[in-house]
């Protein structure tokens, strides 16, 4: 190990970062470990690094030894350091939290060469605007092309500050070959959503790939880096290739010439209201399906109150799906709304209308449904509310006067039973069920808490248990601020008080490690312990 920086500390507690090599080529991987000599440390240190380099925690373990009859012990935390640029670089300083106190170690230069000229290899990333509006979802696109044998790619997408990564869709990967100038030459795409949260002019880290080589026997004889060794499909060598930087200016939504019924959407949407029916009857369920579809955000969205003198209204949960398509992202919302008609005649359903920020524009615009008109035979009765089933069908409830009938607390037995009699029936089944409930409870009381936040339904899967850990974050803090999953934004963690920047912290971390970046173990912890708070 070269490059190693030591700090004496109170009695014989140290601290040291260690490197593998101290000159790096630009896309190679090298270890690097933090040491921590003599003390206990509290938690895994957080290091930062600059632009142009990229780290991972990898894990860690403790060592004991004795030396002139000296026992010493150590902890070692171990990370991956990644060239992505040519530059000159320090690492550092790391500041551990142990028993012995806060140590420091001094930083730790590092030198990336860049790398070799020549080939078709080349790794781009464009997001086709330099500006967009608080809102607005963009996609980031990352091309990477080259005429080597790709075995598989891991992408890391960036986490840029002032946006956050649409949850409403998963990114979207492809894969394909094409010749160019007789040269055959292999092609993988990421396409990532990112949602712009906060107005200013930003920096979007360029997008990571890394990629896995077949290589020959020649080769793959040196295994310098901890990303070279043995694959599945014989002898392999990864490289880590890094986007250029994106600026983009994120612009705050104009107050001036908002509507009044102005929503908060932001992109260009339609809207279309549809139904089979022209002619019903008084009580009778007319369903029209109400279709929203654009490319911003639909979740959370919900249609306009409408009401009417000569009908009632009831809307159903809308069916919400978002997609990528030809890198462009798509939502289409769609909403079932119950018409019952409470008199004879001619009657006209009112058009809906939409309120949204155009961002091509960059101005308020709206869209709007035609009238609905419906002719409507028999005479004013009582009205039949229509719920609707799986398969989209009405199915008829009565509904007298009020949607919800009172209860009646005048109900009494014609021949009561006698108080004897009762008790005798009644005891037997209440001691069983007592009994049993009590012992359920002392054989599941230690595990209540866990089993109601579903931290030991995960399963032993590493990728499938980081999946697991993100729904219960997700669900959890979207209960907690009254949202849904779905519609939980970053930005919304702020109204969490004294949780907030720990809960941005795990939402970033967790952001990140799904892509290929900070350890699972750790974050599943973090997760643990800020909502077993609210239990």
């Amino acid at each position: 190990m070269i490059g190693v920086v030591l700090v004496q500390a109170a009695l014989a507690a140290q601290v040291a970062l260690q490197v593998d090599s101290d000159q790096i080529r630009e896309g190679q991987a090298v270890r690097l470990d933090l040491l921590v000599i003599d003390t206990v440390p509290r938690a895994v240190p957080r290091l930062e690094v600059p632009a142009g380099l990229q780290v991972a925690y990898r894990g860690q373990s403790q060592q004991r030894q004795i030396i002139n009859f000296q026992s010493t012990s150590s902890t070692t935390f171990s990370y991956t350091l990644t060239a992505l640029r040519a530059g000159e670089y320090d690492v550092g300083p790391v500041t551990v939290s142990t028993d012995a106190g806060e140590l420091a170690t001094a930083p730790l230069h590092v030198t990336v060469t860049a790398r070799a000229s020549g080939g078709a290899e080349a790794l781009t990333g464009d997001i086709g605007v330099d500006h967009v509006w608080v809102g607005q979802v963009l996609i980031y696109h990352l091309r990477f092309q080259t005429e080597k044998n790709v075995v598989s790619g891991r992408w890391t997408p960036p986490a840029p500050s002032g946006f956050t990564a649409e949850p409403t869709v998963e990114p979207v990967t492809s894969e394909y070959r094409l010749d160019e100038d007789g040269k055959p030459l292999s092609i993988q795409e990421l396409y990532f959503p990112l949602r712009a949260s906060a107005p200013g002019k930003w920096t979007i880290p360029g997008g990571v790939l890394q990629a896995q080589y077949a290589v020959t026997e020649s080769n793959s004889r040196r295994r310098n880096s901890p990303f070279e060794g043995i694959g599945a499909f014989g002898n392999v060598r990864y490289e880590v290739y890094s986007a250029a930087p994106l600026d983009v200016e994120v612009r705050d939504i104009p107050a001036a010439g908002r509507p009044p019924d102005a929503t908060d959407l932001v992109g260009r949407y339609s809207v279309e209201a549809r139904t089979s029916e022209g002619t019903a009857r008084v009580g009778d369920t007319v369903t029209v399906e109400v279709v929203v579809e654009g490319d911003g955000v639909l979740a959370g969205f919900s249609l306009p109150p409408l009401a009417g003198n000569a009908f009632r209204v009831y809307d159903d949960q809308p069916v919400v799906e978002s997609n990528i398509e030809g890198g462009e992202y798509h939502a289409k919302a769609t909403f079932k709304r119950a018409i019952v008609p409470q008199a004879p005649g001619d009657i006209e359903v009112p058009p809906i209308e939409i309120a949204y920020f155009d961002p091509v524009d960059g101005a308020w615009a709206r869209v709007s449904t035609k009238p609905i008109r419906l002719s409507v035979g028999g005479e004013a009765s009582q009205a039949r509310v229509a719920s609707f089933a799986e398969g989209g069908a009405p199915r008829n409830v009565d509904a007298l006067g009020e949607d919800i009938l009172p209860v009646r607390t005048d109900v009494r037995l014609a021949r009561p039973w006698p108080r004897a009699l009762a008790l005798a029936l009644v005891a037997p089944g209440a001691l069983l069920l007592a009994a049993q409930a009590l012992l359920g409870l002392r054989g599941r009381k230690p595990r209540l808490a866990e089993r109601a936040l579903g931290f030991e339904d995960l399963p032993v899967d590493a990728e499938a248990r980081l999946a697991g850990v993100e729904r219960i974050f997700r669900e959890r803090v979207a209960r907690r601020l009254g949202v849904t999953t779905e519609a939980l934004r970053r930005e919304d963690l702020a109204a969490l008080g004294p949780v907030a920047d720990e809960a941005e912290t795990i939402y970033r971390a967790l952001e990140r490690r799904r892509y290929g970046g900070e350890d699972a173990t750790v974050s599943e912890e973090r997760v643990r312990a800020l909502v077993e708070s609210w239990a």
